[in-house]
């Protein structure tokens, strides 16, 4: 149930950032959804758990969207693997880490794009990059992540309740 949810919420957020998001573009930048996403399932569910919605969002990213396969993939990987590191060692209605890990994550995630996307093929423009594209989507997504963060609590305490509800009809049988 819960791998059957988390696989349509994540194609929902993929075309929703690739479509819907555009609408609401400020200079060319929107909210990575998919990062939160991947940062809120990790906290919520663990390692394991954000590793793989991790590399499912992001192997559905390069396959639809860009020329390399496995990029994006790997990187979202390593992003719901860290975010899973804190799943045991918070209070899960505390915003503060999230945000953090969020804004880390987002950080992460540009650096590593400006590296193997612009300075090694040789634009060397880093605060260009940094001023325009770095800071103003990491301030985007950290405004988004909130209620996002909210809502996907909520969806995962709701799970969680339908998994008790159906493992009590079963072993009651």
């Amino acid at each position: 149930m819960r791998i059957l949810m988390m696989g349509l919420l994540s194609l929902l957020c993929v075309f929703a950032q690739s479509t819907v998001c555009h609408a609401i573009e400020i200079r060319g930048v929107i909210p990575n959804l998919s990062l939160i996403l991947i940062v809120s399932y990790g906290i919520l569910e663990g390692k394991k758990r954000g590793r793989g919605l991790g590399l499912f969002i992001g192997l559905t990213q390069d396959f639809l969207f860009f020329h390399t396969a496995g990029f994006t993939g790997l990187l979202y990987y390593y992003i719901g693997h860290l975010s899973g590191y804190f799943n045991k060692d918070f209070y899960k209605e505390n915003y503060i880490l999230p945000l953090f890990l969020l804004a880390a994550g987002d950080l992460l995630y540009s650096l590593v794009c400006y590296f193997f996307l612009y300075l090694l093929p040789g634009d060397t423009r880093f605060l260009l990059y940094l001023q325009r594209i770095i800071i103003p989507e990491l301030v985007y997504t950290a405004i988004f992540a909130l209620p996002c963060y909210r809502i996907l609590f909520w969806i995962d305490g709701r799970i969680r309740l339908l998994e008790q509800r159906m493992q009590a009809r079963s072993s009651s049988r």
